[in-house]
């Protein structure tokens, strides 16, 4: 099992929040960084967020994180990467490459080179070390949709920077998958390669378009009696016949995409609710971290004032 984060993992947004004092976002910041030490993390992405408290926090946190840390295109004010372009890990008998990335955004201590130009410069030297590509990208939508247009060997995208919760990897050739901005869910992408060769069929995309597909022909067969042949009732009204015939088609393409998957992606997502059993060093980690913020949230005591001229005669 590989575990990656995408970006904007220490930070709710590019500058700190108004009332949030510098001292409690940077103990915010180390209950995260400690619990992800504890857990385990191959890879890690920053995203814009994650340099609210500038450049120099960051490269602490670096320093601090059992983990390592991956760029493609973020860069110091002189143009030098920050961070190494990604990361190959083993996991039994796979190989995968994860790849860092972040959509274009401004910062006085950093240059973001164009994602998917910094992308197609490493991609071939990724691409030839394992067998899976998976990108970590802070992305923008139009970066997803200009990934989408290159046609660049990348297997999977993780994303951050998107409210948006998938439910699979999409329709389109290369899977995203997003988990929303509010940290409720953890996403788990089970992968399956029998043939190194061929492509990959995302399991939880066909079975979401087969069970819709089949609950609209079930609900305009509901009205008529069992077994009648839709395209005969609807053979006088073209536009229901072709959503008919366009459904059934939808069918037959996931049913057999699924019965001959060689090699898969399976999404499965867990909700961070009560019912997850907690780690008993992560929840000290955490503990100890609300113990300092409540430190520098208590109010000071007052400061007694001395009239200087207090017992002196005029």
């Amino acid at each position: 099992m590989a575990i990656v984060d995408a970006g904007n993992l220490f930070f709710k947004k590019d500058q700190l929040s108004p009332g949030v004092t510098t001292e409690i976002a940077s103990v915010t910041a180390d209950i995260i960084l400690n619990a992800f030490n504890e857990i385990g993390c191959d890879a890690f992405s920053p995203g814009s967020q994650d340099f609210a408290l500038g450049l120099d926090f960051l490269l602490k946190m670096e320093k601090n994180a059992n983990f390592p840390f991956v760029s493609a295109n973020i860069k110091d004010i002189t143009g030098n990467p920050l961070f190494r372009p990604y990361q190959v890990v083993s996991k039994g008998e796979v190989s995968l490459g994860f790849i860092g990335l972040a959509s274009q955004f401004t910062h006085p201590d950093l240059l973001i080179d164009d994602p998917i130009e910094s992308l197609k410069g490493i991609i071939d030297e990724v691409a030839n070390q394992v067998d899976l590509v998976v990108l970590l990208f802070n992305s923008e939508e139009k970066d997803i949709l200009e990934l989408h247009r290159s046609e660049l060997p990348i297997d999977m995208v993780y994303r951050s920077k998107s409210r948006k919760r998938s439910n699979d990897g999409g329709s389109k050739a290369i899977p995203v998958y997003s988990a929303g901005d509010r940290g409720k869910y953890l996403y788990d992408v089970t992968v399956a390669i029998n043939d190194k060769s061929l492509n990959f069929i995302d399991v939880t995309a066909q079975e979401n378009s087969l069970q819709n597909a089949i609950q609209r022909l079930d609900r305009m067969q509901k009205s008529h009696p069992e077994g009648t042949d839709l395209k005969v009732i609807f053979k006088d009204d073209p536009q229901t016949l072709a959503r008919v015939t366009n459904y059934e088609r939808q069918v037959d393409e996931a049913t057999y995409a699924l019965e001959n998957a060689i090699n898969s992606f399976t999404l499965t997502r867990h909700e961070l609710n009560k019912t997850i059993v907690d780690k008993p060093k992560i929840l000290k980690i955490v503990d100890e971290g609300k113990l300092k913020i409540a430190e520098f949230a208590a109010p000071q005591p007052a400061v007694p004032f001395v009239d200087p001229h207090a017992g002196h005669n005029h």
